[in-house]
């Protein structure tokens, strides 16, 4: 390198020899820096088909469990079932995941449009206030307008020794009546300007929801996963769909053969009185109600309660009369609930 920056700073060095070695040097640097990316890319790459092949082992290792479980007679059923009530688990967390996006959206629109119909308000009545001023100031202009020309047409009147008597005030007066009224245009060109700002003004940016309403969405999504629990119907049931979910098939036996066909009719039925959970609005909202007044928080700025707090299964029958038993669905985690709440 040292004899290169001198080869460069000699005198007796051709400018264009000087310049070929400058950008081969650079040429190196830039091939040095592209093969460090490649061989970084390469890397990543390297890693990326190490965990896939990790992943794709396990899936084998998997499946190869699964055989082996449907080859023993004795794990056909306990494997049929195991399975249908993991589907059942997949669809119950499908259900509240989709019932979260959907309440966290809606309370976001409605929170949005109120931002917006304030912020169009406001707006509206500056417009309003300024399009007043702007009449009013147009008026003035018209009345400007009349004082020069009655001022004109009086001075224009009296004979000529007595124009030339007040032509001084005269024109004092006609630059008085002429000031006023520039000042008058500025003032309009000025409310012109503001009411186009307020045209083009931009809409406020969308704000994410307050700690309030973030508590009220987690209570409501609370109330729809106890909901769901309810149509269940029997907690053992609720619970082994659970369980399903958290275990791998082989794990867990479900009895003889009859003990399997009864839970896999009894999976069967469940299906329809989870897809009609959503037509319990009243419920769910007077079940959140009661659950907000008897939530407690870690810390005040939490938005989601301590599972203690609300560890209690609030039914509400068509009557609307209430009833409680024990069931932490939020200290079980129940269908990934957790994960769903509003943070």
């Amino acid at each position: 390198m040292t004899g290169r920056v001198a080869l460069l700073n000699s005198g007796k060095t051709d400018p264009q020899d000087s310049e070929k070695l400058l950008n081969l040097y650079r040429s190196r640097v830039e091939l040095k820096k592209a093969f460090s990316e490649a061989k970084a890319e390469k890397h990543a790459l390297n890693k990326l088909v190490h965990e896939r092949d990790g992943s794709v082992a396990r899936l084998e290792q998997k499946l190869s469990q699964i055989e082996e479980l449907l080859l023993d007679p004795e794990w056909v059923y306990p494997v049929a079932v195991h399975y249908q009530l993991r589907a059942l688990n997949d669809r119950c967390r499908a259900r509240v995941a989709s019932f979260a996006e959907q309440i966290k959206r809606r309370q976001e629109t409605r929170k949005n449009q109120a931002i917006l119909d304030r912020w169009s308000a406001r707006r509206s009545d500056q417009a309003s206030s300024v399009e007043k001023e702007l009449t009013m100031a147009a008026q003035a202009i018209q009345v400007s307008d009349q004082r020069i020309a009655e001022a004109e047409s009086d001075y224009g009147e009296h004979p000529i020794y007595i124009r030339i008597f007040k032509r001084r005030a005269f024109k004092k007066e006609i630059a008085r009546l002429e000031h006023a009224k520039s000042l008058l245009h500025q003032k309009e060109l000025e409310l012109k300007n503001a009411l186009e700002e307020l045209d083009n003004s931009a809409a406020p940016e969308l704000q994410g929801l307050d700690q309030a309403a973030k508590r009220s969405i987690n209570f409501m999504i609370l109330s729809f996963a106890q909901q769901l629990y309810i149509q269940f119907g029997d907690d053992n049931i609720a619970s082994l769909v659970k369980e399903a979910g958290d275990k791998s098939a082989g794990t867990i036996r479900y009895g003889n053969r009859e003990d399997c066909q009864r839970l896999l009719e009894e999976v069967e039925s469940r299906w329809d009185a989870i897809d009609g959970v959503t037509d319990h609005a009243t419920a769910l909202q007077k079940r959140a109600k009661l659950l907000t007044e008897r939530a407690m928080f870690m810390h005040d700025d939490d938005v989601v309660p301590s599972a203690g707090s609300v560890g209690t299964l609030i039914c509400i029958n068509d009557g609307g009369a209430v009833s409680e038993r024990n069931a932490d669905l939020l200290g079980e985690d129940y269908w990934d609930l957790t994960k769903v709440f509003c943070r």
